[in-house]
Parts: C-alpha cells; sequence; structure tokens
C-alpha cells in the first residue's frame, strides 16, 4: 500500500468468506489520501497443491465529506412588527451557518405558523408578512423554522409579536349637533367645538 501520510482508518479484513478494506472517518486524522493499494487473490488446489495467485492494483480516492447538518448562532430568536405591516414586509432574517461554505442550505417555516401569516425565502432565510395580521386575533406567533442541508437538518424557534395600532376610524359622540349664532356674533370666534373619538 503506497499512501501520501500514513493511514489510520483503513482496516483490511481477509476470512474464508469475504475479504473487504473498512474505511473510518476520523476528524482527528481524516488526511488520508490513498494513491496505491496492491490486492492478491490466490486459490490453492485441492489435488495438485498449486497455488495460483492474480496481483491487481487498485486506485482510491478519499474525498472529505461533509456529514454535519448545518446550525444556528441561537436557540431563539424574537422580534416584534406592527398588526398594520404590509404584505411582504421582511420581519426578521435568520441564517443558519454550514461547515462546508460550498454547499446551499434551504429554509422552511415547519410549525407554528397559524394562518400562514408568514412565509420565508427558502434560500435566504428572510422571514416575510404573508397575511393580514391582527394583534385583536392573535398577538404572538412561534415559529418552527428548519434549516436543511443533504437531508441534514436542524431547527431553531423564531417568536413574532404583533404590535397593537389604532385602526379603528374615528368617530363622533354624537349624529346629531346644534347650535346657535347671530349675525353680531365675531366671525373669527368659534361657535362650537365638535371632538371625534
Amino acid at each position: 500500500m503506497e499512501s501520501n501520510k500514513i493511514c489510520k482508518h483503513l482496516v483490511y479484513i481477509a476470512t474464508k468468506s469475504e475479504t473487504k478494506f473498512l474505511l473510518y472517518d476520523d476528524q482527528k486524522n481524516k488526511a488520508c489520501n490513498i494513491k496505491k493499494i496492491s490486492v492478491q487473490s490466490f486459490r490453492t488446489g485441492r489435488e495438485t497443491h498449486v497455488s495460483h495467485t492474480v496481483t491487481k492494483f487498485v486506485r482510491i480516492g478519499i474525498a472529505d465529506k461533509n456529514d454535519t447538518p448545518p446550525y444556528f448562532d441561537k436557540f431563539l430568536y424574537e422580534t416584534e412588527i406592527d398588526e398594520s405591516a404590509d404584505l411582504q414586509t421582511t420581519v426578521l432574517t435568520v441564517n443558519a451557518k454550514n461547515h462546508n461554505e460550498t454547499t446551499s442550505i434551504r429554509y422552511a417555516i415547519t410549525g407554528g405558523n397559524v394562518g400562514n401569516a408568514f412565509g420565508v425565502h427558502n434560500t435566504t432565510g428572510t422571514i416575510y408578512v404573508a397575511s393580514p395580521l391582527d394583534y385583536e386575533t392573535r398577538p404572538r406567533y412561534e415559529l418552527r423554522l428548519e434549516a436543511s442541508r443533504n437531508r441534514r437538518t436542524n431547527y431553531t424557534t423564531v417568536i413574532v409579536n404583533v404590535r397593537d395600532v389604532n385602526d379603528n376610524p374615528p368617530q363622533f359622540d354624537r349624529q346629531t349637533y346644534r347650535t346657535q349664532i347671530t349675525e353680531e356674533d365675531d366671525r373669527n370666534l368659534p361657535k362650537r367645538i365638535l371632538q371625534g373619538l
């Protein structure tokens, strides 16, 4: 066996029933680049007792595989937004991190999204308003955000607090107001003040 360095990952097992190599992933010594392996297969004749040997060279390239899931900086994120926010308004951007920078991460909201109030851009992790919000109906959402890469997933929680906004139209305390003025009244003075509620 030839190698760039001593490889502790490769184990050769030979029994009567099988011959195989086992490769182990060791994070402390994962840079094992096998150039060439010499494999011999032999058979001894029962009658002639003559050994027949065949030698083959097998080249094996071992590439590092990122098999760890993406991860978030926090287990919990919290933010707030006005109930009057327009659709598509950005609420929060949550980014997961990846040990392998060349592999993209996909995002999805998998729980707590009552009424599909929010959506998430699956490549950026940006959460946005997807349906009209109403403080009186639901003042708080607890979203479960998923980050996935190559079937490896991780989760975090995003709490969105909805801020109450006075969205009621103004009202008068009466339907009809009556007053009297005389022609001698100073026209620059108010005759009556009407107040809306």
